[in-house]
């Protein structure tokens, strides 16, 4: 296992290499010059020239991606020019108002999506079924930004029960009923995706010989339901929901803006409108991180609860560490 470890960490590196690479790329193709943004509109030519030769925007591009990369690698940034702040300090500040919200997100899907998959497969075929699986399919169609604002327009402007807009500063509750709204409809994919998944994996663990013996030794279904077949069907769960959350932390874009939520995705967004070049691919590359180190750990913890897996792995020599 720790040969496996070892080796999915290694092919981290040149993924690494071609995200910065491409999110450096991107953000140069952005139209404006950051100079004239940080100057504003009455400032003369020579004093944007100025601004971009002091902040080295007149060097190649391979000159700029070079002591870019070399920052990365020593866990620099870069310095915002918007805001005249560290990247990593902007960053550090809002990534844990969008962890929040992946979290409880997640912590939602899990709770509603996993029971209402585990019921369809014991009730394949029922009414339940039927309407728990088209109900899914719905969530996962529905573009989030469109329930966000239906959600927004129903629950904050017509009936006034929940607040629409920021975090909240008002105490515990107060987060709470700001949470509320987006957390649910950043939930909604989770959750759908969940319910079909659970019950897909449930059908196939059910059809085993092992869950007929079971039965026909008298052990009571929800025995069987809940410490044989979902106890197997696990592993493969737990790797959806991994690459779900990794999803949520690096794609709340979308509800954050339409929420005013103070996190990672809003940060980019007006960076991007402020022709913030260094907090751009500060942030993606940030977030492209995280995503891939969730993975990484989604699959190490999947190659360890999945019997199969590990057994190969061990029987390669990866279990001498």
């Amino acid at each position: 296992m720790i040969k496996y470890s070892l080796k999915r960490i290694l092919e981290l590196i040149p993924t690494v290499f071609v995200v910065v690479f491409i999110v450096f790329v991107v953000t140069r193709v952005i139209p404006g010059d950051p100079a004239a943004v940080m100057l504003g509109p009455q400032a003369s030519v020579e004093a944007v020239e100025e601004l971009r030769e002091n902040l080295g925007l007149n060097d190649s591009i391979a000159v700029q991606f070079g002591r870019y990369l070399k920052g990365v690698v020593h866990g620099d940034l870069g310095k915002s020019y918007y805001y005249n702040q560290p990247v990593t300090k902007l960053i550090s500040e809002r990534f844990p108002n969008t962890l929040v919200l992946a979290v409880i997100s997640i912590i939602i899907g899990l709770l509603i999506g996993i029971p209402v998959g585990v019921v369809s497969a014991t009730k394949q075929y029922s009414v339940f079924d039927y309407i728990s699986m088209i109900l899914a399919l719905v969530g996962i169609s529905v573009p989030i930004f469109w329930l966000a604002m239906m959600a927004v327009l129903l629950f904050s402007v017509n009936l006034g029960w929940l607040p629409s807009v920021g975090m909240g500063e008002g105490g515990l509750i107060d987060i709470i009923k700001h949470l509320i709204l987006p957390s649910l409809c950043l939930a909604t994919g989770p959750t759908a995706t969940f319910a079909r998944f659970t019950r897909s994996s449930m059908l196939d663990i059910t059809k085993q010989d092992y869950i007929k013996t079971a039965h026909a030794k008298g052990l009571k279904e929800k025995l069987v339901i809940w410490r044989h077949a979902f106890k197997n069907a696990l592993p493969p769960i737990i790797t959806i929901a991994g690459m779900q959350f990794s999803s949520l932390l690096s794609g709340a874009v979308l509800t954050e803006t339409i929420f005013s939520w103070p996190g990672l995705g809003k940060l980019i967004v007006d960076a991007i409108q402020n022709r913030d070049y260094t907090l751009v691919q500060g942030s993606v590359v940030y977030m492209a991180f995280v995503y891939i180190i969730v993975n990484l750990a989604v699959d190490i913890c999947y190659a360890f609860l999945n019997p199969k897996v590990k057994a190969s792995f061990e029987g390669n020599g990866g279990g001498e560490g």
